[in-house]
C-alpha cells in the first residue's frame, strides 16, 4: 500500500497562554511520523497535536509536532475511558504550555468529527 500524503487538518485557537493547535487526522494508509516516513496501517484513526506557533522554516507547515493518539483515546470511546469527558490534556509533561485546556479538547474533538465526515471545519457556509 502506498502512504498518501493529504492533509487532513483543523486549527484549534489559542486558550490562555496555550496553542494554537493543529490537529491532523491521519487515516489509514496516510503517512504520519517524522517526515512522514511511515504509512498508517490499522482502521482506527490517529489524532496528531502540533504546536501551530512553531517555526514553519524549523518545522514545517504543520508546526512542531507534540503528540499523537489513537482516535478512540482522543475523544474518549476507548475501553479504558469513562465516556467523552473532555477535560483537558497535558500533552509533553516537559513544556507546560504544551496542554490542551478543556475547551480546546472540545473544539479539536469537534473539529475531528467534521474532518471524519468529510467537512472542512474553517467552512462558513456550513452554519448558514
Amino acid at each position: 500500500m502506498r502512504p498518501t500524503t493529504t492533509d487532513t487538518t483543523a486549527m484549534v485557537p489559542a486558550d490562555r497562554s496555550y496553542g494554537p493547535w493543529r490537529v491532523r487526522l491521519v487515516r489509514e494508509g496516510d503517512a504520519y511520523g517524522q517526515r512522514d516516513c511511515l504509512t498508517h496501517a490499522e482502521a482506527e484513526p490517529l489524532v496528531e497535536l502540533y504546536a501551530a506557533a512553531a517555526d514553519p522554516e524549523k518545522f514545517g507547515p504543520r508546526g512542531q509536532f507534540v503528540s499523537r493518539y489513537y482516535l478512540s483515546s482522543f475523544v474518549g470511546s476507548d475501553r479504558y475511558s469513562r465516556g467523552p469527558r473532555f477535560a483537558g490534556i497535558n500533552l509533553d509533561g516537559g513544556v507546560r504550555a504544551w496542554t490542551l485546556t478543556a475547551k480546546q479538547h472540545r473544539e479539536a474533538a469537534a473539529a475531528v468529527a467534521l474532518l471524519l465526515a468529510g467537512v472542512d471545519p474553517t467552512d462558513q457556509s456550513r452554519s448558514a
